[in-house]
């Protein structure tokens, strides 16, 4: 028995080998297969090649787009991010072994990106750390700036002051633009309106 092997090409795409099994003695084709018609030890090379290692690669591809996708729908900024990482990683996997030759240009860019996600990562978990207060301050943050990060309202809190003022201090006019911001907290103002 004879074989032919029928294959095809497609730029920049590894080969995709087409098998058939032809018998050129006329008989059943089935020598020495048990006369299963010649397919014997074939099934794997017809069916698509189940031991391919470059399914691998291209399983890394699928799981690249479900992560990237997943990441869209992630309101937690941490979580979005950590998913883009591990979504570049495994395109950078695909891009890598899926062609006949690594896909540089996009390995390169999926490095950057994954760079940019840590180090916004990394950001994100400095501004969530825990800063301590005194009890003024404290009071201030949680009545007033609680929105913000405790590291933000730390860096607003260095352009404040915190000053004791005489009874009776005028701290703005009606009608003067205010150049400052008074934030009260302890005791009180009154507003007086003069005819």
């Amino acid at each position: 028995m004879a074989a032919i092997h029928i294959g095809f090409q497609v730029s920049g795409v590894r080969p995709v080998p087409l098998s058939r099994i032809v018998s050129v003695d006329g008989g059943d084709g089935g020598s020495g297969n048990g006369g299963s018609g010649g397919s014997g030890g074939n099934d794997d090379a017809a069916s698509g090649g189940d031991d391919d290692p470059k399914k691998w690669f291209i399983y890394s591809g699928q799981v690249a787009f479900v992560l990237l996708g997943l990441s869209f729908v992630m309101t937690d900024v941490v979580i979005l991010r950590v998913l883009a990482i591990i979504a570049n990683m495994m395109d950078m996997i695909y891009m890598y072994g899926v062609g006949d030759s690594p896909l540089w240009l996009n390995i390169r860019w999926g490095a950057l990106y994954i760079i940019v996600n840590i180090v916004q990562i990394l950001k994100v978990l400095y501004d969530k750390r825990s800063v301590a207060f005194d009890p003024v301050k404290e009071r201030v943050y949680e009545l007033m700036f609680h929105d913000l990060t405790r590291v933000q309202f730390q860096v607003l809190m260095k352009e404040a002051k915190f000053i004791d003022l005489e009874p009776g201090t005028e701290l703005c006019t009606e009608g003067q633009v205010a150049d400052k911001l008074f934030l009260i907290t302890d005791g009180t103002a009154d507003s007086v309106h003069e005819e």
